[in-house]
């Protein structure tokens, strides 16, 4: 009688630095299963508006300013590429609704709602806030609209006619221009009244201009009031990731502010 003989093959122990890389490719797959978070390359959408410190278009860099380093920060964090693109605000929104733009920057619920109708825009955490007036040279901030004020210089893309009612509107001359700068030059030579203009950027642009911040004052006859600034997209899932990161690296957001010389204006006490 044969006798069938069983061999038993003994695989090699794997060894232990072999099961360390197992164990962590592991853990990243169970930890983007949980996150949703995938690494991915955005195209970011802005107006080819000069409103720095938040954000200007540049000729070598495309965009920047704060929403440009707090958009990289977080998109580091997140293995994200980012694409920065200028798009006019009606072309813009078509983009998004296409799939074409991921994310734009700033945005408000209150804005562009005649590009926004049949599309589902989601709205970031505040990412920053602004304050908003008219400027006057010294000595005429108590002067009345529609009677001192009459030539008001505001950039294009920006309306602000709504701000006055129906009778003092037609008291107003708006003039438009596509840079700060040459409003404010205007303003200072005595050919405009007001200029309409966020109270960082004027500092920023007469700065620039080599005048000093104290050439402009705020008109107490006229509207001031706060903008809150956010970053929309028609994407919730990628929103819903933006806010995780902005709540959780909160200190990181105030250090970019002091940065750009955002916080100091947050802080101060405007009111209502």
């Amino acid at each position: 009688m044969e006798t069938t003989r069983r061999q038993c093959c003994h695989q090699p122990a794997m060894r232990p630095e072999t099961l360390l890389r197992l164990l962590a490719v592991l853990l990243i797959f169970i930890g983007l299963s949980v996150t949703g978070a995938v690494s991915e390359e955005l195209v970011i959408g802005f107006e080819d508006l000069d409103h720095y410190p938040y954000g200007k278009p540049s000729e070598d860099e495309i965009f920047v300013g704060y929403q440009r380093a707090l958009l990289e920060a977080f998109a580091e964090d997140a293995g994200h590429d980012l694409i920065f693109e200028v798009t006019p605000p009606k072309r813009l929104y078509l983009r998004i609704k296409e799939g074409d733009v991921d994310m734009f920057i700033p945005d408000n619920p209150d804005w562009s709602l005649q590009y926004k109708q049949g599309i589902d825009v989601f709205y970031s955490d505040v990412i920053a806030m602004a304050l908003d007036g008219f400027t006057v040279t010294p000595g005429r901030e108590t002067e009345t609209i529609g009677q001192d004020i009459v030539h008001i210089g505001t950039i294009l893309g920006f309306t602000v006619e709504p701000l006055f009612d129906g009778a003092t509107r037609e008291q107003i001359v708006f003039d438009r221009a596509s840079r700060y700068e040459s409003l404010f030059k205007a303003l200072l030579l005595g050919r405009l009244d007001a200029v309409y203009c966020n109270l960082a950027v004027a500092n920023n642009v007469l700065v620039a201009i080599g005048k000093d911040p104290d050439a402009v004052v705020w008109s107490d006859a006229l509207p001031q009031f706060k903008s809150l600034f956010h970053v929309s997209s028609t994407r919730r899932e990628l929103i819903e990731e933006l806010n995780g990161w902005l709540r959780s690296h909160a200190a990181d957001v105030e250090a970019l502010k002091a940065e750009y010389g955002i916080l100091k204006l947050e802080s101060h006490d405007w009111g209502n």
